[in-house]
């Protein structure tokens, strides 16, 4: 590291520009422009190393690399290190004509000040629910896709859209976003190229369907910020389609769009997790920080969502009017989790007596609070889904106290069936899993990913005789264990251990009504006002995670009846 040396620039205000290879020269312009710290590197291996310098300053990283040298191994090894630095990282691929690679660079330089540009502030929409996924202005369903295209036409400061795309072209209900519309179209496409049928003068792959109602270019997306929550919505120099036959490409050189975070790959994502994003750029963050939380949400892998652009792009300060109730987000740097570099000491580890148990899944509580605000949904609570979604963004960020949401959720797993949330999942397998502690017989156990949101998984174990006996999140998670009613005194207790969150006992076949008030978690009690013998249930919520388990008679650690 001690070969790369950073260019100060005096009043400096933002993260560190990298410039690779023959682009050096342009990116020096662009961080002189801008009072940014400079640093140029020979190639991708040089660009890792300095992204450990970013992180080191606490900046972000703006590299910007020739067309040609951005392929998907070093789009991976970029976004890949920045996932694991907790660094906000953009890129912005320069094309191999100078006068076109400086015009795209002047470009970026003058749509990055975060001045009001266009009539609204956010506009989210999402091709996988008909209804608005939540109850707040500038969200809509793919019923309102007329809405949002007229919308998106009359232009916003940031515009997140989840629909399926192949890059060059993405549904929105009836509605079609596709490059080859418009006079912003590229030129026919020539031998050796890349591209798509229609591209090189064959038939549009849309030709068999009857049910759109319009198709619309470039030219209709009016916005500054981007975030197409898509398959393949970028695709690097070694992809299936080449640079200036993608849209979010095309976008970047035309007269509005600064930033755009893409995805390079197959991805699956929940209307809410739109919504979350939404709320994440409207909260201050910018586009670098959401990529990179996005990318945090799924540890495995490669880092498939990019920030082709400046990752210190951030809306405009809310107007004054607008939200008179908070303080311009824009104007506080935006905070960053815990890496294995800058974290603090861990708490304790988990006392002995309570070895089923570990500790919280890292970043786990975003995806819960997700799972939980799609539940919500499913359930037709749109207010709480929302609600859900807000915390979920807080989590991205921070731990958060999530009292009056789990009591919520306690409340809406009363009143719904025990498999009110399989709707949302597909069964992945199933074993024999030990014997029902009520009458012996053979257990089995089901495992469940959500379809939408693989990284959430469920755990259920049932008796042929019994039913339910418990439904958790899959992998270590923190849930009631040794749930027992004692007749004498009519309560039911449970180990509490350094359990979190709340509980309450739910009879069986749900309804709230039956339900008394949750308590917290960690009294390991909870008086059943009517005890009737049938079925009953402990439910455990905590920061949007929830577990429903069997409660029995007798003393833990023994078997007895099931009430």
């Amino acid at each position: 590291m001690n070969a790369l040396k950073v260019r100060a620039t005096p009043g400096r205000t933002g993260g560190l520009v990298i410039g690779q290879g023959g682009t050096g020269e342009l990116a020096r312009r662009y961080a002189e422009a801008l009072k940014r710290p400079f640093l140029a590197v020979a190639d991708t291996d040089q660009a890792l190393r300095a992204l450990d310098l970013a992180a080191e300053r606490g900046d972000s990283a703006f590299v910007l690399p020739a067309e040609e040298e951005l392929g998907f191994h070093e789009v991976n090894a970029l976004m890949g290190r920045g996932r694991e630095l907790n660094l906000p990282v953009g890129v912005l691929p320069l094309p191999a004509d100078r006068t076109e690679a400086a015009e795209l660079v002047v470009r970026a330089a003058a749509l990055h000040a975060p001045t009001p540009r266009h009539r609204h502030r956010s506009l989210y929409y999402t091709d996988f629910r008909r209804t608005p996924p939540a109850d707040r202005p500038g969200v809509y369903g793919s019923a309102q896709s007329g809405e949002f295209i007229e919308q998106l036409r009359s232009g916003a400061e940031a515009v997140v859209l989840h629909s399926h795309g192949n890059g060059a072209d993405f549904r929105v209900g009836e509605h079609v976003l596709c490059l080859q519309v418009d006079r912003l179209k590229p030129a026919p496409a020539q031998a050796g190229e890349r591209f798509l049928p229609c591209q090189g003068g064959g038939p549009c792959r849309l030709d068999h369907k009857s049910g759109f109602r319009a198709f619309h270019g470039a030219q209709a997306v009016r916005a500054r910020l981007l975030v197409l929550l898509s398959c393949s919505a970028y695709q690097p120099h070694d992809g299936l389609l080449g640079a200036r036959f993608q849209l979010s490409q095309r976008l970047l050189r035309g007269a509005h769009v600064a930033g755009v975070v893409a995805s390079t790959r197959i991805n699956h994502g929940t209307p809410q997790l739109g919504v979350a994003v939404a709320q994440l750029l409207q909260e201050g963050a910018s586009l670098g920080e959401v990529a990179l939380r996005v990318n945090r949400l799924s540890a495995q892998g490669p880092a498939s969502y990019v920030c082709l652009g400046d990752p210190d792009l951030v809306l405009p300060p809310a107007d004054a009017a607008e939200r008179p109730d908070r303080a311009p987000a824009a104007a506080a740097a935006p905070a960053r989790p815990t890496t294995a570099t800058n974290r603090p000491a861990t708490a304790p580890a988990r006392a002995a007596t309570a070895p089923a148990r570990a500790a919280a899944r890292p970043w786990q509580s975003t995806v819960d609070l997700l799972f939980a605000a799609e539940f919500a949904a499913a359930t037709d609570s749109a207010l709480l889904s929302g609600r859900f979604a807000e915390a979920a963004v807080a989590s991205m960020r921070a731990p958060v106290n999530a009292t009056e949401l789990d009591t919520a959720l306690l409340r809406l797993l009363a009143a719904a069936p025990e498999d009110a949330w399989q709707q949302l999942c597909r069964p992945t397998g199933s074993r024999p899993d030990g014997h029902c502690p009520a009458c012996g017989g053979p257990a089995t156990e089901t495992e469940y990913a959500a379809v939408l949101h693989p990284a959430y998984r469920r755990t259920v174990r049932r008796c042929a005789v019994h039913g339910l006996l418990s439904d958790t999140p899959a992998g270590p998670a923190d849930v009631p264990l040794d749930a027992r009613h004692h007749h004498a005194d009519g309560l039911v207790r449970w180990d509490p251990g350094q359990l979190s969150g709340w509980c309450t006992t739910v009879g069986r076949g749900g309804g709230a009504g039956r339900s008394p008030a949750p308590v917290p978690a960690g009294t390991g009690s909870q008086h059943l006002p009517e005890p009737t013998g049938e079925g009953v249930t402990l439910c455990h919520a905590a920061a949007g995670a929830f577990s429903r388990v069997r409660v029995f008679t007798g003393a833990p650690g023994q078997d007895g009846q099931h009430d």
